[in-house]
């Protein structure tokens, strides 16, 4: 027998087979608030429920949900793969709000992979939770390579916004108003793990800190914290009979000021450049709690540390330490005390051309608008070695004779 020639054989054989079967192809299926669930899901005949078109998804699936309210929750869709991402998103130009009413979450994608969430308003408003009970409005914790891109995030009691995994992509989201009148204490978005990239979301009313990156066993490294604006955040409704400068969480009352912009913490090579902070009731960036060697750079802050019990930024804390902590390049400005508190530091910290409490000439903070006038002391006058290649509006650093200081350049 002619051994050789059978090998041959089988082999061209399953080549063909193969080239027969083609590449398998991702379905696109559809939800509208007209369609039926016993149609097929298309264009032209889709589903009613977003629940039942999740439930009929496969790994790599795009499911487009037409305009209007869903009250029902986005849960455990299926994982897709690095070739092809399983995805969930809006119809472009069209508003879709999913609103869950009875439940802690609008979306759960714990412990799933290569996932795209984009163009959703999640909407949690009228989400009330049991006495002593909290929930999340976007969860993602245990999962990993999850893009949350162009959604609005809203509304909740005793509820974060989003609570997020490792390798996640979280981009041109507006979050706000999250636990507004319930326990302090909520936070934006909450970060307990590792390789994020946070970038160019608008963040505000929160009435914990904007952006929480913290994790009690450690690990919250190298997530990275680009082009985000914050503002209005830590802020509580006084309840009645609660005495004026404390609010009330689960631990009991503290010191109104505790929660603000951005705390960096418990992990290692954290990076934050080209934020703009500014009006929060604690400190605009809090970097301790074991924090190593984070690096933060080319940021704006205005006006925070409200309440007037910390400072506008803190490094180091009591409870954490700093280890290695660089702060460069950033304006802190504002009438509200203290630009800058370090606290139980280890190793060296590196403070170079910063502007701290001189006037940096913004175009209108009132407005927030914090462009930079002509003539201002931060023009040109940053360290080109720390600055990134571009601003918070994409323009190329520098313009003029050095790298501007802040999170933009003129």
């Amino acid at each position: 027998m002619n051994i050789t020639g059978a090998v041959r054989v089988s082999a061209a054989c399953f080549f063909v087979l193969v080239l027969g079967l083609g590449p398998v192809r991702a379905a696109t299926f559809y939800v509208a608030k007209d369609g039926r669930d016993s149609d097929p899901g298309t264009e032209a005949k889709p589903w009613a429920t977003v629940r039942h078109g999740v439930a009929a998804m496969a790994a790599g699936d795009t499911l487009v949900i037409r305009a209007g309210t869903y009250p029902e929750s986005i849960e455990y869709p299926p994982s897709g793969s690095p070739e092809r991402m399983t995805t969930i998103k809006a119809l472009p130009g069209e508003q879709v709000v999913i609103q869950a009413n009875d439940i802690n979450h609008c979306a759960v994608v714990h412990d799933r992979s290569y996932l795209l969430i984009q163009g959703l308003v999640f909407d949690a408003s009228d989400l009330r939770l049991p006495e002593g009970a909290s929930g999340q409005i976007i969860e993602v914790s245990g999962g990993s390579h999850i893009t949350i891109d162009g959604c609005e995030v809203r509304g909740g009691h005793d509820a974060n916004g989003i609570i997020g995994g490792n390798h996640c992509t979280y981009t041109n989201n507006h979050i706000h108003h999250i636990n507004v009148g319930g326990e302090a204490g909520y936070y934006g978005m909450y970060l307990g793990g590792h390789d994020n990239l946070i970038a160019h979301n608008t963040i505000h009313h929160a009435n914990g800190w904007g952006i929480h990156a913290y994790n009690t066993r450690g690990g919250a490294d190298r997530n990275t914290f680009i082009g985000n604006r914050i503002y209005h955040c830590g802020f509580k409704e006084k309840k009645p009979g609660e005495p004026d400068g404390k609010v009330t969480g689960s631990a009991g009352p503290w010191s109104a000021g505790r929660f603000g912009g951005i705390i960096l913490s418990s992990g290692s090579g954290d990076v934050a450049y080209n934020n703009v902070i500014f009006d929060n009731d604690g400190p605009g960036i809090f970097i301790g709690y074991g924090a190593v060697d984070p690096q933060v750079y080319n940021n704006t802050l205005y006006g925070n540390n409200r309440a007037g019990n910390d400072a506008q930024v803190r490094i180091g804390d009591p409870h954490g330490t700093a280890t290695n902590p660089l702060f460069s390049n950033n304006i802190v400005y504002g009438p509200s005390g203290k630009d800058i508190v370090q606290e139980n530091i280890k190793g060296t910290v590196t403070m170079e051309t910063n502007l701290l409490g001189r006037d940096p000439r913004f175009v209108d903070a009132a407005k927030g608008d914090f462009h930079l006038k002509p003539y201002s002391p931060a023009i040109d006058t940053g360290t080109a070695a720390r600055s990134p290649e571009t601003d918070l509006d994409g323009k190329k650093r520098p313009q003029g004779g050095g790298c501007d200081i802040g999170a933009y350049e003129r």
